[in-house]
């Protein structure tokens, strides 16, 4: 499961172009979004801008000191993506939050010819609208998807998907990512019927379900 999380969201972060310095914008605080946030704090960034409705999934980025929380959706959060960036918008946003709705609250935070990257597929992409800020202010607007990874690398500095996963390893074994405390719950094969039901009555308190299988 890790190693598919964490050569997913490495396409994005790799597809958005980042500099050091960035002030960047994640909506949505899942596992996908969990991920983002690590990795972008170690490209560089100023400050990280978590938004999420949900004040327990922003509780796991307490250890990253440049994440500021946002317990609310992207709608409502420009004053508080100025307020963190010298009152300029976010150099990058992320939507991470698998919502048609959310793309077109997200392009508004973004500084002129900044870049929007849409992590995954909504599953309703055809629902998904733009706002004027596209054209007018020059955005970049990127998708980034797990079939972008190539299986094969004709040139060295080509990432596979293979060679993402195998970074996303070294950093685990480093110690500069840690996603032992994205795993909140466990529970016997027998317990599945109590795990679906949990995650869908009460998905915000949960973060990464697990089976565990023994003999």
């Amino acid at each position: 499961m890790w190693l598919g999380l964490g050569r997913i969201t490495q396409i994005g972060v790799r597809a958005a172009g980042h500099q050091l310095g960035d002030t960047v914008v994640i909506a949505g605080l899942g596992l996908l979004g969990q991920l983002v946030a690590q990795y972008v704090a170690l490209a560089g960034a100023r400050t990280i801008l978590a938004l999420d409705p949900a004040p327990a999934r922003l509780a796991f980025l307490a250890g990253l000191p440049t994440v500021q929380p946002f317990a609310g959706s992207a709608a409502d959060a420009l004053a508080a993506v100025r307020s963190a960036n010298d009152g300029f918008r976010a150099d990058v946003a992320y939507d991470v939050t698998g919502h048609h709705a959310v793309l077109p609250t997200l392009l508004p935070l973004v500084r002129d010819a900044g870049t929007v990257v849409v992590l995954g597929d909504t599953g309703r992409p055809h629902l998904q609208t733009l706002t004027p800020d596209l054209v007018t202010r020059g955005l970049h607007l990127v998708g980034a998807h797990d079939s972008q990874a190539p299986v094969q690398s004709p040139t060295r500095g080509l990432w596979t998907g293979r060679r993402m996963e195998e970074f996303f390893l070294h950093l685990l074994t480093q110690g500069r990512m840690n996603v032992r405390p994205l795993i909140t719950h466990r529970f016997a094969p027998a317990a599945a019927a109590e795990a679906y039901e949990m995650l869908r009555t009460s998905r915000a308190s949960a973060m990464g379900c697990l089976f565990v299988w023994s003999d």
